[in-house]
């Protein structure tokens, strides 16, 4: 993933903007797994991952909306 994110051309404030708050919603549902919260969907309203997802499957899921994979 960090190769992924070096890659991202340095003047593509779009492409970092979404990056950024992807992560910070992945982030956010790993805290509210952790501490039993439920998610309702994902920020464009398509269903949350599964919270039983590995972290290779959120980090390819997450490689496929960005178009890296």
């Amino acid at each position: 993933m960090e190769a992924a994110l070096t890659a991202l051309a340095a003047d593509d404030d779009a492409a970092h903007a979404k990056v950024t708050a992807r992560l910070e919603a992945l982030s956010r549902r790993a805290r509210d797994a952790r501490s039993g919260v439920v998610a309702d969907g994902g920020p464009d309203g398509a269903p949350a991952p599964a919270a039983d997802a590995s972290d290779d499957e959120l980090f390819e899921a997450l490689n496929k909306e960005l178009g890296l994979s």
